[in-house]
């Protein structure tokens, strides 16, 4: 339990913004992802923070958007 509330003290909640809807709306129109993965890239492009993700395959056809691939 420790481990786990350790994690989720240094978590940031990230406020989807009119911004972040417009390119999310944008990416989700030109990709084929879904409209969670086009906000959650869009978030990570706006923020300009990698994307941590096993679901390279959906992610990596948007431009941009760096990847953190563990």
């Amino acid at each position: 339990k420790l481990a786990l509330e350790k994690v989720l003290s240094e978590i940031t909640i990230l406020r989807l913004t009119p911004k972040i809807s417009e390119l999310a709306g944008k990416i989700k129109a030109y990709t084929n992802v879904t409209l969670s993965d086009a906000i959650i890239a869009a978030t990570a492009l706006l923020k300009d923070l990698p994307l941590a993700t096993l679901n390279v395959r959906d992610f990596e056809k948007i431009e941009g958007l760096k990847l953190f691939k563990p």
